[in-house]
């Protein structure tokens, strides 16, 4: 072989190592900084010569995907623009990765944005929790009631629901955002139930025993679960059920729309305040991102699919980029500084922290949903002065009564929104 051949063929060979190192140190740097919360999930994972690997459990005896380096791209690809089912059934396929290519894949389409900032853009906004009304909030936990708060010189008692909170704003939310020529989804389309309007009471009495059959026949639960739910009549434990089911049917509605971003809408309060019926001086924002997967939470072939999709796909990049907007702009839009990870316990034990206000968790929807995601949690509801602005409800939207405070939260989205897209055009 002549020299220069040889040479050749010396340096491409360098160079597909060089790339294939540097698809290991991407893949390895996501899951410590971002995917694995405890370290058993390691062992669930490999890095070879010449693939990646996936296990079925700690015990590395079973391999259930095996993508081959020079196959990467092209799975990576295939992830990234194939709809959720359609990249689970390649999961499935086979153990051994073979590429194919999607002709569907389509570019983006350009769009003029001289005078509206955010055309063309599809943006899903999920407000979070079902309650019609505030008696159905106490079923879902998600209330606060106190009683003697001083609102302007007089003592009131109060209530506020988080379900209500959030539906009012993300109806704020759409409207500024189709203003600037975005297409916005809201998977609450109806201030009461979730993604397709059914209350917690009518599902108990229309939906409840067929879907336990559905979970049932689909191994979610066992038959001793299912009839444990249907006899005890617990309403805790069955609104459990129908969460779990809200929450993979907002989770379809929003990757069927296949969104540019999503932003899940939540409201917060001082945990350290439990049972919340006195007010909290503590006031922080937060926002949450996909990752930190705990110990057994890849026991499932569906858990290990999303982790694989996290781990090649740039969706946590994208993800991280726009909670950083929402962090900034929370702080100067609210006032209220960000959480730190020492703040509440339960960002230390579920959560890993990137930097202050912005932690990664592994929440359903947050793990279910494709793309750029972000699940907000803007200030305490409990705080003694967001009480009191939350109160005063002096605003109406299609005859819901509102308070000014919520417009605050819904320009902060805004706000976070616009700056994300002027930083990562598609």
């Amino acid at each position: 072989m002549p020299i220069f051949v040889f040479l050749f063929f010396l340096i491409i060979q360098t160079k597909l190592l060089l790339a294939q190192q540097d698809k290991i140190d991407l893949f390895k740097s996501r899951m410590d900084a971002i995917l694995v919360k405890d370290k058993s999930v390691y062992k669930q994972i490999a890095f070879t010569d010449t693939a990646l690997i996936l296990f079925t459990d700690t015990t590395r005896k079973f391999p259930e995907k095996i993508i081959r380096w020079k196959d990467m791209d092209a799975y990576r690809i295939q992830m990234q623009h194939l709809s959720i089912q359609e990249s689970f059934n390649l999961y499935q396929k086979e153990v051994l990765f073979n590429p194919s290519f999607n002709s569907n894949i389509l570019a983006e389409p350009y769009y003029e944005r001289n005078k509206e900032k955010l055309k063309g853009y599809k943006i899903a906004l999920d407000a979070g929790h079902t309650a019609c009304n505030f008696e159905d909030a106490k079923t879902e936990a998600k209330f606060i009631e106190m009683d003697s708060v001083l609102i302007n010189g007089n003592y009131q008692s109060t209530q506020l629901y988080e379900a209500e909170l959030t539906y009012i704003t993300s109806l704020l939310l759409k409207d500024k955002l189709e203003k600037e020529g975005a297409n916005v989804l809201l998977t609450r389309e109806n201030i009461c139930g979730g993604a397709d309007g059914i209350s917690f009471n009518t599902w108990l009495e229309k939906n409840m025993q067929k879907d336990l059959d559905s979970l049932y026949n689909s191994g979610e639960i066992t038959l001793k679960e299912k009839n444990e739910i249907l006899n005890k009549k617990n309403l805790r434990a069955n609104f459990k059920i129908y969460n779990h089911i809200d929450i993979r049917k907002r989770a379809e509605k929003i990757n069927a729309y296949q969104p540019h971003i999503t932003i899940i809408i939540h409201y917060n309060v001082d945990a350290d305040n439990i049972p919340w019926n006195k007010p909290s001086n503590k006031n922080l924002n937060m926002v949450f991102i996909p990752g930190a997967f705990a110990k057994g939470e890849l026991n499932k072939k569906e858990e290990r699919f999303h982790f694989l999709r996290l781990l090649v796909c740039d969706d946590i990049d994208q993800s991280y980029q726009l909670a950083a907007c929402a962090a900034k702009s929370f702080t100067e839009e609210l006032k209220i500084p960000l959480a730190k990870q020492n703040d509440c316990k339960y960002l230390d034990e579920y959560c890993s922290a990137i930097k202050d206000g912005i932690f990664i968790r592994n929440l359903s929807l947050l793990r279910l949903v494709k793309g750029a995601v972000i699940y907000g949690e803007t200030l305490y509801q409990d705080n003694i002065d967001e009480l009191i602005l939350l109160s005063q409800k002096t605003k109406s939207y299609n005859g819901i009564n509102y308070s000014p405070r919520i417009e605050d939260v819904a320009n902060a989205y805004y706000k976070s929104i616009v700056e994300y897209f002027e930083n990562n055009q598609p």
